[in-house]
């Protein structure tokens, strides 16, 4: 199965897919998050063969749902509207984990690419 995985942010959308087999996570792009965003994500979907869309969902340190959380959610439920299988896999520290480790540009699919690998390690 091939996934297409989700680290979202106000501003930009980061993307990664996974390898033909759904093992491996690789960043791939910087989305600017606008009312074209889920055109974008679709026409990626499409032409990569996705079949499931990984979305980190943040949460607080004691695990309760924040203010990020409930706009993720949202997405998440704009996402399903749009006909995308989604599920939710915690990102918690994902993009702390990546900051000093990518360039700048390249974060948020490196962010998405973690949450995704995560995920794809888990089931």
């Amino acid at each position: 199965m091939k996934y297409l995985g989700i680290d979202f942010g106000t501003k930009r959308v980061g993307v990664a897919i996974s390898d033909a087999e759904g093992k491996i996570a690789f960043p791939r792009a910087v989305l600017k998050n606008d009312e074209h965003v889920f055109e974008r994500l679709r026409e990626m979907a499409e032409k990569e063969g996705v079949e499931m869309v990984v979305v980190g969902l943040p949460k607080a340190l004691s695990g309760e749902e924040t203010a990020m959380t409930k706009q993720v959610r949202e997405f998440i439920a704009q996402l399903r509207n749009h006909r995308f299988l989604v599920v939710e896999e915690d990102e918690i520290f994902s993009t702390k984990m990546v900051k000093d480790n990518a360039a700048r540009e390249l974060r948020d699919a490196a962010a998405a690419a973690l949450i995704l690998q995560q995920y794809i390690d888990r089931i």
